[in-house]
Parts: structure tokens; C-alpha cells; sequence
């Protein structure tokens, strides 16, 4: 799926998630518009696509970073869970129902009244040796999150690179590192070097493993956990190089 199909410019994606309808929820890197500019969003809207056909086709705006965060922010991660609840991380700190987040912090929230409802899910600071930002984000379960994160971490002493993506329980209220679900580095995706995820989506299978779909290249799933359906988009450091819609 080419961007070109659907925004009036190629468009970076920095978050994504997967509807029950098969409908597909995307946030761009940037403002963007669609129909030569006739609808607009911005970095912190979340936005609704119907990809059943061979083109895809714009539905609605799903989500507003407004409708959480005290100010309007970039969403670098989002993930809907049961009961109507939603999970975000932003590219900066910000401030939701009285309450400042850090940029690496996941909020959890009510979608029905997200600004009074907004608390912390997950604490970067807590939870990961160097802090880093959290740049994807699949909830799978109210104790179960896949992230990946914008530089090489360790979490209980398990290391992985930026790219790769980890499983994390909890217990209580500590998290803790369970599997890599995907390395950074590996090349059987096609990729041929580290690459850095900005948007994933994880889906349960029967068998309880995890199946990535992970959002850039046209990819079929070769092995349990590579993509199913979608697209990547992958940035380089050195390039700022990404993948397009």
C-alpha cells in the first residue's frame, strides 16, 4: 500500500493498530492531508482506513491527541485494549488529567472520557536501563506489551537492539522482560541491517504466540512472527531514512 494512493504526499507512519473490523488505525510522523487537502490531520490524530480493497480508503478520525493530552502531541505509539481503553506515548513529555508523563511513559486511558481517565501504564525510568524513548507499542493483554525502542536497551539484564521488538509482563505493578519477538538486526525480513521500528502490531495466535505485523515493506508471513499483512516503516539514523504510505 502506497501513500500515494491515500495522501496527497508520502507520509511517514509512527503508530499503528489493527480493528476488529480489519480496519487499520495509523498516525503519520507529520501533518497530513488526503483529497488535495479537503481533510487534514495532524501528528497527533489517529486516523481510521478501510484496506479491504485495492486501494485504501479514508473512514474517519478515530482518535485526537486533544481529546487526552492537555496540548496537542506527536504520537509515537498507540494500542487499543479491552473495555473500551486505549494506550499512548508521545515524541515529547506531556500532561493528561493533571497528571506529566514522560516521552518514554505509556498512558492508559478510557477512550469515552480519555482526559479524566488518563493514568500511568508503564514507566520507561522504572522498567528500562537507559530510559530510552518508546517508539511502538502493542498492547496485548492488561499485563502483556510488546514495544521497541528508539536505542539499544536492557531490561533485567536481557539486551536488545532499537528495532528489535520485546514482550513484557507484569506482575503487580513491576514489569519484566519475557522474549525478543523480533530482532532489530535480523535480516530475514529483507531489511539487511538494523532498522528501527516506529510502528508495530502484535496478535495473539491461537497457540498463544505472538505474530508480528510490523508496518513498511509488503511483506507475507514466512515464520509465526513475521508479517502477516502490512507495512513497516524502518528509519536509519545516519539517513533518516524511512518507508512510505
Amino acid at each position: 500500500m502506497c501513500g500515494r494512493r491515500l495522501f496527497d504526499n508520502n507520509e511517514n507512519v509512527d503508530a499503528i493498530d489493527l480493528l476488529s473490523n480489519g480496519n487499520l488505525l495509523i498516525s503519520t510522523a507529520a501533518n497530513a492531508s488526503i483529497g488535495g487537502r479537503s481533510q487534514t490531520f495532524s501528528d497527533g490524530d489517529l486516523i481510521e482506513i478501510d484496506i479491504s480493497g485495492t486501494s485504501p480508503l479514508f473512514v474517519r478520525v478515530f482518535f485526537s491527541s486533544t481529546s487526552l493530552y492537555t496540548t496537542e502531541e506527536a504520537l509515537d505509539g498507540f494500542s487499543l485494549g479491552s473495555s473500551n481503553n486505549g494506550f499512548s506515548t508521545t515524541a515529547g513529555a506531556a500532561t493528561a488529567n493533571s497528571t506529566n508523563f514522560d516521552d518514554g511513559d505509556v498512558v492508559e486511558f478510557n477512550r469515552s472520557s480519555a482526559s479524566t481517565t488518563a493514568s500511568l501504564y508503564f514507566d520507561d525510568d522504572a522498567t528500562l536501563a537507559s530510559s530510552s524513548d518508546i517508539d511502538a507499542l502493542s498492547v496485548l493483554s492488561v499485563d502483556t506489551m510488546a514495544i521497541s525502542t528508539v536505542g539499544t536497551e536492557s531490561i533485567d539484564g536481557n539486551s536488545f537492539d532499537r528495532g528489535g521488538v520485546v514482550l513484557l509482563t507484569r506482575s503487580g505493578a513491576t514489569w519484566a522482560f519475557s522474549e525478543i519477538l523480533f530482532d532489530g538486526s535480523d535480516e530475514t525480513l529483507g531489511f539487511g541491517r538494523t532498522v528501527n521500528l516506529n510502528a508495530v502490531h502484535v496478535v495473539p495466535e491461537p497457540s498463544t504466540a505472538p505474530l508480528l505485523l510490523a508496518e513498511m515493506l509488503s511483506l507475507s508471513g514466512r515464520r509465526r512472527r513475521q508479517a502477516l499483512r502490512a507495512r513497516t516503516r524502518e528509519r536509519v539514523d545516519s539517513e533518516d531514512r524511512a518507508g512510505h504510505w
